[in-house]
């Protein structure tokens, strides 16, 4: 089985149905670090009215994709899983928002759309399942002049993380790969006018697996007090933002 259609068949499959591993994913302390980096990335968007977005990867939540369409934005949603495109449809027609939002199936390494057509690219937990290089010379394609992507994504380099991986094998695919220092090197050399990025979660990483444990009552891991040990560290410490758990990547073109 090629790539391509092991990644479509692995996410088709997991749409239709969660695993307990969801609890991993699914504890307080997990959402409020998916928060804190998700508010860090929409932060870097200007003002959207008028503009042109698309969400790369999509998935099928449409809580990030619907705020784009709130303040002002024409979005356009891509995912390699039909059954995906199949969830998201159905939402938006049921919502009424037909017009606001346009959800297609679509392989993020070969953009059916023409040069220059998006302000903003935006994506979570994407580029890692892709052929970084090919991907990103097609995001490059795609973005109008000044354009920008931004993108939240996986680190592989910490060891704790490896294993919190390990215990959740059915949300990954043969494919995938966490970010590392190579990686890094193709973005910078794909010929964006600016590359930047931020890394997250290095001790906050530790209540993700208290909190999958059921330790959502614990008085000692406070979300706030390992985020602010985590900022005093990496802003003290930067070569220890490789042992992050997530980066938010911005791309200009």
């Amino acid at each position: 089985m090629n790539r391509l259609r092991g990644e479509q068949e692995h996410f088709d499959a997991w749409v239709e149905g969660c695993t307990e591993e969801d609890a991993l994913y699914g504890n307080l302390f997990t959402q409020r670090i998916l928060e804190e980096i998700k508010g860090y990335s929409v932060s870097l968007m200007e003002d959207l009215e008028g503009k042109q977005i698309l969400v790369y990867g999509a998935g099928v939540s449409l809580r990030t994709p619907r705020e784009f369409a709130e303040k002002g934005a024409e979005v356009y949603l891509i995912d390699i899983s039909k059954t995906s495109i199949e969830v998201l449809l159905g939402n938006i027609i049921r919502i009424g928002w037909e017009k606001k939002l346009y959800p297609m199936v679509m392989d993020c390494e070969n953009l059916g759309f023409g040069e220059c057509r998006f302000d903003y690219i935006y994506g979570k937990a994407i580029l890692h399942h892709l052929n970084i290089e090919h991907a990103l010379r097609e995001i490059r394609r795609v973005l109008k002049p000044n354009g920008k992507g931004i993108f939240i994504e996986p680190m592989g380099m910490n060891p704790l993380i490896a294993i919190y991986r390990k215990l959740t094998p059915s949300r990954r695919t043969a494919y995938e790969k966490p970010l590392d220092g190579k990686d890094f090197q193709i973005i910078e050399s794909c010929g964006f006018t600016n590359v930047e990025h931020k890394e997250f979660n290095l001790l906050t990483s530790i209540g993700v697996f208290y909190g999958s444990l059921g330790g959502r009552k614990n008085k000692i891991l406070k979300y706030e007090s390992m985020r602010a040990v985590d900022r005093f560290l990496l802003e003290n410490l930067p070569y220890l933002r490789k042992y992050c758990w997530n980066t938010v990547i911005s791309v200009s073109k």
